[in-house]
């Protein structure tokens, strides 16, 4: 399919004017035709677009939102599991006072973080997206945001877990370079536990 269709550009975009929007920003950023009708190219720019929304430290008035975020995110898997996911019962005002939580979001907060030392690693114990904002890119930017704060510290690897019945994300890591290090059963959990190292040796 012949993808520079103009309907096709307004077709990812919600009208004239985001089209207009996209094709203007493309020309002063990158030097690319005015009015471009290539819809895989906007979109593309729509995408990049909405990936770098603001991560800041998370504080005690985000408290109740991440709550309600971690519930709306791991619902799904409460009749797969038997029960509420570790998540959904966490105590986010003892984590945030321990600085171990961050937020994503310009004007709202739309996702969430919770990362630590652990040994000789970044621990990322929860990461979660409110289930309205899916496909925005906040949960890759978050897992971005990990491995930046890593290198940071000069850490050099960085470890998740999930839980064996969550098996979407068995392969979801995997294709973002972690390698799963072992399986064990964990405060009633059955976890799958994964491995990203960041620094290649010379």
């Amino acid at each position: 399919m012949n993808s520079k269709q103009p309907n096709r550009v307004r077709t990812a975009f919600s009208g004239p004017i985001q089209w207009f929007s996209c094709s203007f920003s493309l020309f002063i950023r990158h030097n690319l035709p005015l009015f471009t009708n290539d819809a895989s190219i906007c979109q593309e720019f729509d995408r990049d677009s909405r990936r770098h929304a603001l991560i800041r430290p998370a504080n005690r008035d985000d408290v109740d939102r991440l709550a309600a975020i971690a519930r709306a995110a791991y619902l799904i898997y409460v009749s797969r599991i038997g029960k509420e996911p570790a998540p959904m019962v966490a105590d986010f005002a003892a984590l945030i006072a321990e600085g171990k939580v961050w937020v994503v979001g310009d004007t709202a907060v739309d996702g969430f973080i919770v990362m630590f030392e652990q040994n000789d690693a970044l621990q990322v114990d929860n990461v979660a997206v409110d289930p309205s904002q899916h496909g925005n890119g906040f949960g890759g930017q978050l897992l971005d945001f990990a491995e930046a704060e890593a290198r940071k510290r000069q850490i050099s690897k960085i470890t998740l877990y999930t839980n064996v019945l969550m098996s979407e994300n068995l392969s979801f890591y995997p294709s973002l370079g972690y390698r799963e290090i072992g399986r064990r059963k964990e405060d009633g959990f059955d976890r799958v536990y994964f491995s990203k190292s960041l620094f290649q040796r010379a």
